[in-house]
């Protein structure tokens, strides 16, 4: 067997290689060493919207936490009382959201490989080990890629229209809110738990939301944590395509 047919290439996508190389000659000269190739620098321009997203629709927490509960998200305690800190917008407005990983922004990543214990993930999931990075390098990356951070409003305009698909599909959206000490960036984790027949179904008079049993409801989690530490190269991350471009 060929590499190309162990890679799952064809012989359209070979002959489109030397195309882009220039033609056979200049494919042979790449063989020997000849010819050099030079990666083109990325830009926010070689990553395509992911979605359009509206803020400004909903105006205040409370009714951003009635619409989540309602769409069977639940509010994590790390997140609940931000949703007070974000100044929201009060006219529609759309916005461009791109997904940046570590692998497509093109950090290079160190392997860690741990055990899995047979509740962390769902059989068949395609991994075994993880590549991390670090949440401040993709900060910095898509910074430096022309992104900018979102609205805080973004993530959670997001939860309404987004359904994460298994454990394995963690979404960051890094916000513009620090820690209660103030000493730490944040971002907005939007995961899901299948593993629970519950779900919060209403804000309590306390302020807390209240679970009420509801079998074989699968419900999505919003947090807040610190930007800090490792990354997984198959969590993603949501940034604002620059406004001017879209």
């Amino acid at each position: 067997m060929s590499y190309f047919e162990a890679a799952g290439l064809t012989m359209g996508q070979a002959n489109a290689i030397i195309k882009r190389l220039g033609g056979r000659e200049q494919a042979l000269r790449f063989l020997r060493g000849e010819l050099k190739i030079k990666l083109k620098p990325l830009t926010f321009h070689d990553f395509p919207v992911w979605k359009r997203v509206t803020i400004g629709i909903l105006k205040s927490a409370n009714a951003y936490r009635r619409a989540l509960i309602n769409a069977d998200w639940h509010i994590a305690l790390s997140a609940w009382g931000a949703f007070e800190r974000i100044a929201y917008a009060q006219e529609p407005i759309q916005l461009d959201v791109a997904l940046l990983s570590a692998q497509t922004c093109g950090l290079r990543l160190s392997r860690h490989d741990k055990e899995l214990d047979e509740d962390d993930f769902d059989e068949g999931d395609p991994f075994v080990s993880e590549a991390l990075s670090d949440h401040e390098q993709i900060m910095d990356q898509a910074v430096a890629l022309g992104f900018e951070i979102a609205p805080d409003e973004v993530a959670l305009a997001l939860c309404l229209d987004y359904k994460i698909r298994g454990r394995a599909d963690n979404l960051m959206v890094p916000t513009g809110l620090l820690s209660s000490s103030g000493d730490a960036k944040m971002y907005f984790m939007l995961t899901n738990d299948e593993g629970h027949n519950y779900r919060a179904e209403e804000v309590g008079a306390n302020g807390q939301a209240v679970k009420v049993q509801k079998e074989g409801v699968p419900w999505h989690w919003i947090y807040l944590d610190h930007i800090a530490g490792e990354v997984a190269s198959w969590e993603r991350h949501a940034f604002l395509r620059p406004r001017s471009a879209s």
